[in-house]
């Protein structure tokens, strides 16, 4: 209760109630519960893991209540509350371009992470290059020990390519040619990174490419969870202010004469 910083795949716990055979988990984003977020029943244990992502840098509110087969539902426990962990995206650019084709089978292009960051969401921006028609190129990202296909080797049309990956993208998968530099769904998911440690080597892979043509930019987007920065106290005289509802209830607004507004 009052935790911050807590990941966005949260996991509850409350204390077991003996007379209690299944509970149900409600969570919402404010204290009146008057719009669900989430709501389980038939729960066996005192414990449950969110399987989906919560939206980083917000302030949650759960509660718990009990049940079995002769009583019923029991009341609702007190409300607890806690706020989850602040996103930071960085984005890292490859500075050994441009890698032009050979009849090697493949070229790479290398980048380095130095800082340890565990990974909450990775993105591939602004893959381009050129290429002869006809050439059916294939992409793959190799990181954290673990390599993907982004790209499968099923597109011959265009001279050029220009696109991001993102597995949120709306705009679905990848068309072709990929020309256009909007984000679509890689191949394979991105989200085989999620947990692991950006640290090391990256590399991305551009399989039977030959001459002439060239890989000329690619950037990789790491975003991962960052420590809420603490506020700081800021001592001000105000002369006049106002505050309502009065009498008040759960929550209040003071409207200061700085023409400026805060909830308490």
């Amino acid at each position: 209760n009052g935790e911050i910083n807590v990941p966005t795949f949260p996991s509850f716990s409350w204390e077991d109630l003996p007379e209690a055979t299944s509970y149900t988990l409600e969570v919402s984003s404010e204290p009146g519960f008057t719009d669900l977020l989430f709501s389980e029943s038939g729960i066996t244990e005192n414990f449950y893991t969110f399987q989906d992502h919560m939206v980083d840098s917000n302030m949650y509110f759960w509660r718990i209540r009990g049940a079995n087969e002769v009583c019923g539902e029991g009341m609702y426990s007190e409300i607890y509350f806690f706020t989850t962990e602040v996103f930071r995206c960085d984005v890292f650019r490859a500075e050994d371009l441009p890698k032009a084709y050979t009849n090697f089978p493949f070229v790479s292009s290398r980048l380095e992470i130095e800082e340890d960051l565990s990974i909450r969401d990775v993105n591939i921006l602004n893959i381009q290059g050129t290429k002869q028609l006809g050439e059916n190129l294939e992409f793959q990202l190799r990181g954290a020990d673990v390599t993907i296909t982004l790209i499968p080797d099923e597109c011959d049309l265009g001279t050029s390519y220009d696109i991001s990956l993102d597995d949120e993208s709306p705009l679905g998968n990848i068309p072709c040619p990929f020309t256009n530099g909007f984000p679509y769904k890689p191949e394979e998911s991105l989200s085989a990174y999620d947990g692991l440690s950006a640290q090391g080597p990256w590399r991305l892979f551009v399989y039977n490419g030959g001459p002439p043509g060239e890989l000329t930019n690619w950037e990789l987007e790491i975003c991962y969870g960052a420590e809420a920065t603490p506020a700081q106290e800021v001592e001000t005289v105000v002369s006049e202010f106002n505050l309502f509802p009065n009498p008040a209830g759960d929550w209040v607004t003071v409207e200061l004469a700085l023409k400026s507004k805060k909830e308490v």
